[in-house]
């Protein structure tokens, strides 16, 4: 038809951590264009790739188990789109790996200080018992988790 195809890749790396010890360590990535998959990969490597991407908006999400899903808005133009990825195991509010004292006390102060509310991401991720709402229930939760009553 002598029109020129334009594709590109979109790349990044991936940062998740070990649940329990019985979970498995795959990250599932997929590339959306509204409800339709354009691409998927499931790996425990720490990068992904997708070639021959169209031009576009797109969203990325990437998931994993006992981590919180998570969403990216991807536009793809001409260019080499490189989007890092991070998700956070359940209740790891501060997604640094473990779910502690401090994202208990995240929790609280969203709980009793309005102008340290949790939002977006974090909230999801607050959400330990999925009911939409962060309170007592989710902190408690939390609290038994490093009591050793496991989340996950």
């Amino acid at each position: 038809n002598g029109e020129i195809q334009i594709s590109t890749s979109v790349s990044g790396t991936i940062t998740s951590y070990v649940g329990n010890v019985n979970s498995s360590n795959d990250v599932t990535v997929r590339l959306l264009s509204g409800q339709l998959e354009i691409a998927s990969v499931t790996t425990n490597d720490t990068t992904y790739v997708f070639e021959g991407i169209a031009p576009g908006e797109y969203v990325l999400e990437v998931s994993k188990e006992d981590h919180v899903t998570r969403e990216y808005t991807v536009v793809v133009a001409s260019e080499e789109v490189i989007q890092n990825v991070k998700i956070h195991l359940l209740g790891d509010i501060n997604g640094d790996g473990k779910v502690n004292a401090t994202d208990k006390k995240k929790i609280y102060a969203h709980i009793n200080d309005s102008s340290k509310a949790l939002t977006g991401y974090e909230f999801q991720v607050a959400n330990v018992n999925g009911d939409d709402k962060v309170n007592a229930t989710d902190k408690k939760k939390v609290f038994a988790h490093i009591n050793g009553n496991t989340l996950w």
